[in-house]
């Protein structure tokens, strides 16, 4: 959801915040399948 919260905010944002939004869209997905691997280990 928080992706696409980031994708509707992109279109009144500046260039900067729209590169740390797409940064942050490609990471998340990362982060939710290794994080909770960290967690259990």
């Amino acid at each position: 959801m928080d992706a696409f919260i980031a994708i509707e905010r992109q279109t009144a944002a500046p260039p900067q915040v729209i590169i740390n939004a797409n940064i942050i869209i490609i990471i998340a997905p990362v982060l939710m399948v290794y994080a909770p691997q960290v967690g259990a280990g």
